[in-house]
C-alpha cells in the first residue's frame, strides 16, 4: 500500500489510503497503515502535525518518507505526538524532521529499584524490532530521548541524520513519577525484555541480540542532554536489570546486557558537539552480565565541547562482563581516527573507560580497548584530562581536588603500539597507578609539564614493559618539584633499601620483554632517550625521580652508586652539560649536618646546614623534622627545645640549609639534635657529641630560663636596642660597652678612645671596631693598646711604629726639661723682664 500525504489537494477519506488521491493529514494516513505500507509526505509551506501517539504492533514492512528533494518537517503540538513500533520489522524512516515529539514508555529500570520501570518520554520508540533504516532524518527538541531502541536486531542502519536539543522540559505536577530523561539516541539489548511484564528469557531475546549489526553513519548529535535525577542513580555493580539508564550518554547511549553476543556496533564519521550527561557527554556504552564477543567501533568521529558531570566528557565506556572463569570471549572497543577537543569531566575529559577486573596478559594480540591514530586537544578533567581509565567506576564530586594526568589509568594495562606522540600537556601528561605500561612501538613525550613528573607518573606497582625494537623518548618536559620527565612513587613501607642486592624487596620500574632480569641490560634491543628535560627545584632529578632505585640495582651494586640507570646504549642522556647526579634523583637515604652549628645561645637565630643525600650521592630536595631532646628532666623548667612554631622544614638541593631556626632553654643546658625525613624513605640522624646552649650574646641576658632578651636601656644607659635575631646589640654614640665582672656594661667613652668616625647616633657593638685604631676593644673603656701597639709620647694614640730606639727620647726629655726649669728659676724670668 502506498499513501501519499499532501497539504494541497489532499482529502482525508478512504480513497486517499486506497492510492486514489492524497491524504491531507499525517494523522489520518498513519491511522490506516497496514503491513507493507509506504507513507510519503509531499513538502508544503507548513510542517505536518503529528498530534497522536501511534503505537504500531506486529507491523511488517513500513516506510515513512519525505520529499526526495528536501526534508519534510513534522511537528508535535504540545508534545502530544510520537511514533512507537513493537514486534515489527523492516521499518524505514527517511527524509523527515520530527520536532517536539514525545510519548511515554516504560523504562527497563530494575524491579529492585526505588522507581521500577519508571516512564520516560521518547519521540520514536522501537522494541523487539528487526531491520531498521533511519536515513536523512532529524529528531529535534524532544522533551525526552530522541530515538529509543530496546532489543532491536538484524541490520540496523542510522545514517545522515541529526539529533539535536533533545532534553527534558519542566515536568507537570501530575508527572512527578516520570523520569527526567533526555539524549539523542538510547539503545539497549535488555536483560529481561523491553515491555511489560519484562520476563523474556535469553533464548527469546537471542533473535535480537545475537549476530546483529548496528551502524551509525554520518550523524550529528548536538546539544542533547541526559541530566541527573532527583534521586541516587549510581549503581555500584550493575548486573541483570539492576541498572539506571538515565543520565548516561548525552548524544548516544548504549547498554549491552544479558547474553548478547557476536554483535557489531559501528559509529562512523559522526559529530558529537555540546552534549551533556552525568556519564559520557558524547557517547556512553557498557557491557554487563554474560555478554561476549561484541565489538564497538568508533571511526573518524569528532567530539567537541561535550561535558560529563562525572566521567567521560567525550566517551564513557565500561564493562562488568567477561567472567574469565566461564570462558566468555571478551568484548572489544576500538577508536580510530577520532578527534577529542575541549571536552570536560572530572575523570577522563576526552574518554573514560573502566573495568571491574582486568585479566589482560599484555601480549598485544587481544586488545580489549584500542585507540588508534586518535588526537586529544584541550580536554580538561581533574584526573585524566584526555584519557581516564580504571578498574572501578570511581566518582569524585569534590571540585576542590587538584588532579593530574592527560592520560590516567588505574589497574588497567595500557599498550602503546606504532608511533605515539604525547605533547603539550599540563599537570603531568600520563599518570598510572598499579598499571603495566607496554611499549611496543615508538613513543615520544614532548613539552609536557607537571608538579611531580613532567611527562610520566608511575605510582604503586606500575612499571614500564619495554618490548624489542621499541623506543621511548622524553624531550623538553618540565616538573616543578621532582622528575622532569619521569616520576616513580613505589608502594610498600618507606624503608631505606638494604645495601646488599641479595635482599631486594622491589622490582625495577623498567622491565624488558616480559622479564625483570637486569643481566645483559646494556644489550636490550630498546632505547630510552632523555634530552632537554628540567626540574625547577634543584635536586629533583631533571630526567628521572624514583623514590628508590633498589630494584634497578645490578647484583653487587651498593645502595649509593653511580651505575644504576646509567646503562650505556640502553638509556641515553643527551644533555652534555649535566651530570648523572643532576639527571637522576631518589628519596634521601642519608642526612648530613654540622653539630658545631647548633652550639648557639637561646633565641639566637641561626641557619644550620642540613644536607639530604640520595642514592646517586647528590644533594636533593626533602622535608625534615627537627627534634630536640634532653636525656634527663624532659619536662623541667629551662629544658631545651625548638623556638619555632613548626618542627618541619623544607631543605633544597642547591641550598642545603634550614633557615631562621632558634632554640630556647636554660644557658649551659645539654641537648641532642635528631633529624628525620617526613616523606619518602625513613631516614634519621642524631648528634653524637655533647651539645650545650651557650651564654647569651653581648647585650643580652636571660631572665626567664628560656630566652635571651635585650638588656634594657634603663639598666645600661648606653644600650640603644638589639637585633631581632638575638645576635647583636646597638650602643649609643659615645658609649663603650664590654663585659665587666661577668656582666655586660656600658660607660661614656673617654675622648679619642672610642671610634666616632661614623656620624650615626647608634652603632652595632663589636670589640673589633668599637675603639680607635690600635686600642684593644676587650679592655675597659678601650684603655689598653693592642699587642704590638704603644702610646705615643705627647698624646694618647696607640701606634705600631714605636721601637726601643724611642726610649732614648725619654732620656732627652727628662734631661732637657729640668735644665730649662732651673734656668728659668736662675734667671728669675718673668713677664715683666
Amino acid at each position: 500500500r502506498r499513501i501519499t500525504v499532501s497539504q494541497h489537494g489532499g482529502v482525508d477519506t478512504s480513497s486517499c489510503w486506497n492510492e486514489t488521491i492524497p491524504c491531507k493529514t499525517l494523522d489520518y494516513a498513519l491511522a490506516h497503515v497496514i503491513n507493507s505500507t509506504l507513507v510519503q509526505l509531499i513538502a508544503g509551506k507548513k510542517p505536518y502535525n503529528l498530534s497522536q501517539h501511534f503505537d504500531f504492533m506486529n507491523l511488517h514492512g513500513f516506510e515513512l518518507v519525505g520529499d526526495p528533494y528536501s526534508i519534510v518537517s513534522i511537528e508535535c503540538p504540545g508534545n502530544r505526538g510520537s511514533l512507537s513500533f513493537e514486534n515489527s520489522d523492516n521499518i524505514t524512516l527517511s527524509g523527515i524532521l520530527l520536532r517536539g515529539c514525545g510519548g511515554l514508555h516504560a523504562s527497563t529500570t530494575g524491579r529492585d529499584f526505588k522507581y521500577p520501570h519508571i516512564k520516560f518520554y521518547s519521540a520514536v520508540f522501537l522494541v523487539y524490532c528487526k531491520h531498521i533504516v533511519i536515513d536523512h532524518c532529524n529528531i529535534v527538541d524532544s522533551p525526552g530521548i530522541g530515538l529509543n531502541m530496546y532489543d532491536i536486531g538484524g541490520e540496523v542502519r542510522i545514517s545522515h541524520s541529526r539529533f539535536e536539543n533533545n532534553r527534558p522540559d519542566n515536568l507537570k505536577d501530575d508527572e512527578k513519577d516520570v523520569a527526567i530523561a533526555g539524549g539523542g539516541i538510547y539503545m539497549e539489548l535488555t536483560y529481561r525484555g523491553g515491555t511489560f511484564p519484562f520476563d523474556f528469557n535469553s533464548t527469546t531475546l537471542a533473535q535480537f541480540d545475537t549476530n546483529s549489526s548496528y551502524t551509525f553513519y554520518n550523524c550529528t548529535f548536538k546539544k542533547n542532554c541526559a541530566p541527573s535525577q532527583p534521586y541516587e542513580t549510581i549503581v555500584k555493580l550493575p548486573i541483570g536489570d539492576d541498572h539506571i539508564p538515565f543520565g548516561r550518554g548525552g548524544g548516544l547511549s548504549i547498554f549491552v546486557n544479558g547474553k548478547a553476543e557476536n554483535n557489531v556496533i559501528h559509529v562512523t564519521r559522526c559529530q558529537f558537539e555540546e552534549n551533556t550527561a552525568i556519564w559520557g557527554g558524547g557517547i556512553f556504552i557498557e557491557f554487563h552480565d554474560k555478554v561476549q564477543n561484541n565489538t564497538f567501533e568508533v571511526t573518524d568521529c569528532v567530539f567537541h565541547n561535550n561535558n560529563a558531570t562525572y566521567a567521560g566528557g567525550g566517551i564513557r565506556s565500561g564493562t562488568t562482563a567477561g567472567d574469565h572463569q566461564l570462558g566468555l570471549l571478551p568484548n572489544k572497543m576500538k577508536y580510530e581516527l577520532c578527534k577529542f577537543e575541549n571536552n570536560t569531566a572530572i575523570l577522563g575529559g576526552g574518554v573514560s573507560f573502566y573495568e571491574w577486573q582486568s585479566f589482560f596478559k599484555g601480549n598485544g594480540d587481544g586488545l580489549y580497548i584500542e585507540y588508534k591514530n586518535c588526537t586529544w586537544r584541550n580536554n580538561t578533567a581533574t584526573m585524566g584530562s584526555a584519557i581516564g581509565m580504571s578498574t572501578q567506576a570511581a566518582v569524585n564530586e569534590d571540585e576542590k581536588v587538584i588532579g593530574q594526568g592527560a592520560i590516567y589509568s588505574y589497574s588497567l594495562p595500557v599498550i602503546f603500539k606504532g608511533v605515539v606522540y604525547i605533547e603539550h600537556n599540563d599537570n603531568t601528561a600520563m599518570v598510572v597507578e598499579n598499571v603495566v605500561l607496554y611499549i611496543f612501538g615508538h613513543v615520544t613525550f614532548r613539552n609536557n609539564s607537571g608538579g611531580e613528573g613532567g611527562a610520566l607518573g608511575l605510582y604503586g606497582l606500575s612499571f614500564l614493559m619495554l618490548m624489542p625494537y621499541s623506543t621511548l623518548h622524553f624531550f623538553n618536559n618540565t616538573a616543578q618539584k621532582r622528575g622532569g620527565a619521569i616520576y616513580v612513587k613505589d608502594s610498600g613501607p618507606p624503608v631505606v633499601a638494604f645495601n646488599t642486592t641479595q635482599l631486594k624487596t622491589r622490582q625495577c620500574f623498567l622491565a624488558y620483554n616480559y622479564s625483570f632480569s637486569l643481566q645483559n641490560i646494556t644489550e636490550w634491543q630498546t632505547q630510552i632517550v632523555f634530552e632537554g628535560n628540567l626540574v625547577v627545584a634543584t635536586g629533583g632529578g631533571d630526567s628521572v625521580y624514583a623514590s628508590t632505585l633498589q630494584g634497578c640495582r645490578e647484583d653487587g651494586v651498593p645502595r649509593i652508586n653511580h651505575r644504576t640507570l646509567e646503562w650505556e646504549d640502553t638509556i641515553l642522556y643527551r644533555d652534555e652539560n649535566k651530570s648523572s647526579e643532576a639527571q637522576i634523583s631518589t628519596d634521601p637515604v642519608l642526612i648530613k649536618f654540622n653539630e658545631n652549628e647548633w652550639m648557639v645561645s637561646p633565641s639566637e637565630v641561626f641557619d644550620p646546614t642540613v644536607e639530604l643525600i640520595d642514592e646517586k650521592d647528590s644533594s636533593v630536595l626533602g622535608v625534615v623534622k627537627v627534634t630536640i631532646t634532653e636525656e634527663q628532666n624532659q619536662n623541667a623548667a629551662g629544658n631545651v627545645g625548638l623556638g619555632t612554631a613548626s618542627k618541619l622544614f623544607l631543605v633544597l638541593g642547591d641550598h642545603p640549609k634550614i633557615y631562621s631556626l632558634h632554640l630556647v632553654g636554660g644557658v649551659k643546658r645539654p641537648f641532642k639534635v635528631q633529624l628525620s625525613t617526613v616523606v619518602g624513605r625513613v631516614v634519621q640522624s642524631s648528634s653524637k657529641g655533647k651539645l650545650t646552649l651557650q651564654h647569651c650574646n653581648d647585650g643580652f641576658e636571660q631572665t626567664d630560663s628560656k630566652t635571651c632578651s635585650c638588656i634594657s636601656s634603663s639598666v645600661e644607659s648606653g644600650i640603644s636596642n638589639c637585633s631581632s635575631d638575638a645576635k647583636y646589640v646597638f650602643l649609643k654614640r659615645g658609649y663603650w660597652g664590654g663585659v665587666k665582672d661577668n656582666k655586660f656594661s656600658t660607660y661614656p667613652c673617654p675622648p679619642y678612645y672610642c671610634n666616632l668616625s661614623e656620624r650615626e647616633p647608634t652603632f652595632r657593638y663589636s670589640p673589633e671596631t668599637m675603639c680607635t685604631k690600635g686600642r684593644d676593644g676587650t679592655s675597659i673603656l678601650c684603655g689598653a693598646c693592642k699587642h704590638g701597639y704603644s702610646v705615643n709620647l705627647g698624646n694618647e694614640q696607640c701606634r705600631p711604629s714605636c721601637t726601643n730606639v724611642h726610649i732614648l727620647l725619654s732620656l732627652v726629655f727628662f734631661f732637657v726639661t729640668p735644665v730649662l726649669v732651673l734656668m728659668v728659676f736662675r734667671i728669675n724670668l718673668d713677664i715683666f723682664t
